[in-house]
């Protein structure tokens, strides 16, 4: 079993972050922030999964991919390593 803090789970993390702040832009919101407002998601739980520092809730999760208008499982596979 892999630990949090493992050199895997950061980098899939970081991936997840980058693939989560991609999808934000191009569903056309101007920022960050605007999304979490938008969605009733905080702004700093967002900005941690994006840098990849959160180990977010699944719920948290699935709030995020319903907000991209996507399923949990097509926003974990758009990031598989």
């Amino acid at each position: 079993m892999l630990s949090k803090s493992s050199p895997k789970i950061l980098k899939y993390r970081q991936r997840f972050g980058r693939q989560v702040e991609k999808l934000i832009g191009e569903r056309g919101y101007p920022s960050v922030e605007n999304f979490a407002l938008s969605n009733g998601l905080h702004k700093a739980t967002v900005h941690q999964v994006i840098k990849g520092t959160a180990d977010p809730r699944l719920s948290t999760l699935l709030r995020i991919a319903d907000a991209l208008e996507m399923d949990l499982r097509e926003l974990i596979i758009s990031t598989a390593l």
